[in-house]
């Protein structure tokens, strides 16, 4: 090999160097950069918010004699919640607009059982039992704040939430063990199949300017925001 071919190996690397040195910061530069949002020191990032789901009100019901309601019945604004009180979510979301109704007196509101969990369906069966003596709305609250997780069908506990709420609990157990109301499951579900209702908790909010479907187990913020839009 000649001085010259000697020469002209390294010329060749330092050339091949450089060619991929400036491949690399054009590549780069065509990149667009992300524009970050500024953000305050020690905020949380504000989520942006779900968008309404979209559904047909004429899919809902009316509000019947066969519903469960409680509160003013000529209300210009109807909340009807359907729920399954072993839905993790369901049990988070019940305090929240229970509190929300004691301090608006203007909002009827609809309970629609709405069973997915087979437990949730026996203590369905049992609040049936307990509106037989007048008593639906003490067990259904009762229920809700329960917080055993476990053996939560078992009939004696059942009888036991129903004698502390004032019920008769020969009675109860006589209808409980019967399983009178077994069949209210099915019925249940497919009248809530009937409305689009895929999860719980739902609400459907009724007033003056027109019907929303809330999903989900939003804030006391988020539902008043709902009940204002359709007031």
């Amino acid at each position: 090999m000649s001085e010259n071919e000697k020469l002209s190996v390294p010329a060749i690397i330092g050339a091949v160097v450089i060619v991929i040195v400036l491949g690399f910061f054009l590549a780069k530069s065509r990149v667009p950069k992300v524009q970050e949002q500024p953000t305050v020191a020690g905020a949380v990032a504000t989520p942006s918010a779900p968008a309404e789901p979209t559904f047909d009100p004429a899919s809902i019901p009316p509000v019947s004699d066969k519903d469960y309601v409680k509160g003013n019945t000529d209300a210009p604004v109807t909340i009807i919640l359907y729920s399954d009180t072993q839905c993790p979510y369901c049990r988070a979301f019940y305090p929240i607009l229970k509190g929300f109704l004691e301090q608006n007196s203007d909002i009827r509101f609809v309970y629609r059982p709405t069973p997915f969990h087979e437990t949730g369906a026996v203590e369905e069966q049992a609040m049936d039992c307990a509106n037989d003596q007048g008593k639906y709305w003490e067990y259904f609250d009762a229920i809700y704040a329960s917080t055993d997780k476990e053996n939560v069908t078992d009939p004696a506990r059942l009888k036991k939430i129903a004698t502390d709420n004032g019920l008769d609990g020969t009675v109860f157990e006589q209808c409980f063990s019967s399983k009178k109301y077994a069949g209210n499951t099915e019925i249940y579900l497919s009248a809530a199949r009937v409305a689009g209702i895929n999860g719980t908790p739902t609400s459907i909010i009724i007033g003056p300017n027109g019907t929303k479907k809330m999903e989900g187990a939003k804030s006391i913020e988020v539902l008043k925001s709902f009940v204002d839009s359709v007031k």
